[in-house]
């Protein structure tokens, strides 16, 4: 499923014109952020509880905002009622996805 990537990192690769990201999500916290790699997932924290599609809704904007994308570029891809979520990408590099997404989890 993984093409050949320009990055190490495990929970982020590119297959053709998307990017793909591992998610470990944290629902119903005090705030959302990017908490850093767990395990081989990125571990994101949103406010919004686990109820009713609302937690997979801030993720995608969530993502969308910090990647300064629209919301329509961000889509839940697999793991819709699971915490552990694969992120489809487009429109952006794969470069810039993870330097947008390192400096999130570096500088906390």
């Amino acid at each position: 499923m993984a093409a050949a990537s320009n990055t190490s990192e495990k929970w982020l690769w590119e297959d053709g014109d998307r990017l793909y990201i591992a998610l470990s999500v944290q629902p119903g916290a005090k705030q959302d952020r990017v908490k850093g790699v767990h395990g081989e997932r990125l571990k994101i924290a949103v406010k919004a509880p686990p109820l009713e599609g609302r937690a997979n809704e801030a993720v995608v904007e969530f993502l969308a905002a910090l990647l300064r994308l629209p919301k329509r570029a961000v889509s839940v891809r697999h793991g819709e009622s699971s915490r552990e979520k694969l992120i489809a990408v487009t429109g952006l590099t794969l470069q810039a996805a993870e330097q947008i997404l390192k400096a999130q989890f570096e500088s906390v």
